[in-house]
Parts: C-alpha cells; structure tokens; sequence
C-alpha cells in the first residue's frame, strides 16, 4: 500500500494518468485502491491496474512506445531487464532497486532504542522491507551488552498469520524466499558467524514463516554481508574504529536508506 501511495501521488500531482502493474505475488491490495478510485469519481483511465507475468504484461508495458516513464519497485535484476527491453523508445526512469543499508551503534549510543528500533525494522513485515538495515555494525566495546538486548526482544516475537491476534510478525512471501534467506544464514555459519536465535525451518511449518533470526561474527566475504537478506534476519559486524565503519558501511553499490544510531 505504502509503494503504491510512492507511485500513485506524483503521478497524480502531475496531471499524468499511470498503469500500476503489481506483484503477482501480491496484487490484492493494488487492486482496492482500484476500486476506490473509482469510489471517488477519477476519470476514466487516469489510473489502470493490471496484473500479470513479466512475459505477458511487463515487457509489453515496457517495450510501447506510449510511457514517457517507467518506475519500479524491485530487484537489481529486474530492473535492468526493464530498462532493456524499455529501450524502444527514449523514456525516464525512476528505479528503486535492492539495498545494503548499514545500521551503526556506536559505544555511546542508546543500546535500548538501539535494539528497539533494529528489532522493529527488521522484524515488521517480516523484514521485507527495501529499506530495512542489511548490515549491523556494532562497537566491539559494547557489542555483548546490544547483543543481549536485541535477543531480549527477539525472543518476545511472535510468529503467526494476522488474523492471530497475538501475532507480531507474519509470514515472508513464498517459500522460495524462505529457501532463499536460509542459505544465505546457513553459509554465514558455516562460514564461522555464531548463530544466537531461530535459522531453522520446522519440517511441518505450514507456510512460508521464518524465525525472528540473530547471527554475529559476519564477514565481508559473506553472501549475507554482500547481499539484500530482504527477511527476519539480523547479521551483526563488529568494528573498532569510528574511521573503520564508515569506510564498511559506505564499501556498496547499494544503499537506498543509510541508517546510524550515533550519540542518540
């Protein structure tokens, strides 16, 4: 819904009518906002919601020569596959594509609204946000102390579909994203990260849930350091110096939404 508002609104400000082709893995909410503006009387046309794979309907938006831009939400991959097969004509672009975002608790920092917000973030939505912390850099002075907080409210996570009232986090997507975000927990491991809370899939699970997920000891030679975890997934890098972790959390061809908790 929120992504939908990032597109809808400019185009509307704009005075520019726009075609909305959401996720088949997700277009009910795309198509309710459908309906309600239809609700509220917009022309005919000014908002158009069609859903569809990339073969049928995605490459064909994109190859006609009609948009004068194309934005999209998604992988780097995707992405580029778009502004290829875009390339018919010449067109704008607006791509919000992956992220690495750094998340940086200093010694001096509010280790309890340090953990409160981490947890928050990565934890919401099951950690499928784009701009969700990737990399969590903590001061190796009081990397024990933070460790102990985020773990504290780790455990308190409760995993179940929304209609449970007392549920705090729901499923990820498929299970392909679930196999996905497993692997990249269990190379870091057997690549010598510690594993602290979940990384394990019960056998009997019924969808595509994950455990609330905390690691530390992660390298940058790690697939986890390297890329988008996109799930309920903290992977936690220890620093020494101020100079240290900047040059760490700024060494991306990504970032989206640069996070540091400093002195707060």
């Amino acid at each position: 819904m929120l992504n939908l508002g990032y597109k809808l609104g400019p185009a509307m400000a704009a005075g520019c009518p726009i075609i909305l082709k959401p996720s088949v893995q997700s277009p009910l909410s795309a198509y309710l906002v459908g309906d309600l503006c239809r609700q509220i009387g917009l022309p005919e046309g000014a908002v158009t919601i069609i859903s569809g794979g990339a073969r049928s309907v995605s490459n064909l938006l994109s190859s006609s020569p009609i948009p004068a831009m194309i934005t999209l939400i998604g992988s780097i991959a995707t992405g580029v596959k778009i502004m290829q097969t875009a390339a018919t004509t010449i067109k704008r672009y607006s791509m919000e594509l992956g992220g690495n975002t750094p998340f940086v608790v200093f010694k001096d920092a509010d280790l309890d609204k340090a953990a409160d917000v981490l947890t928050a973030l990565k934890y919401g939505n099951c950690g499928q946000i784009c701009v969700a912390p990737n990399r969590v850099f903590v001061d190796a002075t009081v990397e024990k102390a933070f460790l102990a907080k985020v773990l504290e409210r780790t455990a308190k996570v409760k995993i179940g579909f929304g209609r449970d009232t007392d549920a705090t986090m729901g499923p990820l997507i498929n299970k392909s994203a679930r196999e996905d975000i497993h692997g990249l927990v269990m190379n870091a491991v057997s690549s010598g990260a510690t594993l602290h809370a979940g990384g394990e899939i019960e056998s009997n699970s019924v969808g595509s849930f994950y455990p609330p997920t905390v690691i530390s000891g992660v390298k940058e030679t790690m697939d986890i350091y390297q890329h988008e975890i996109f799930g309920p997934v903290i992977s936690m890098v220890s620093f020494t110096e101020e100079e240290e972790v900047i040059q760490m959390a700024n060494d991306t061809d990504t970032g989206l939404a640069p996070i540091s908790l400093v002195r707060i």
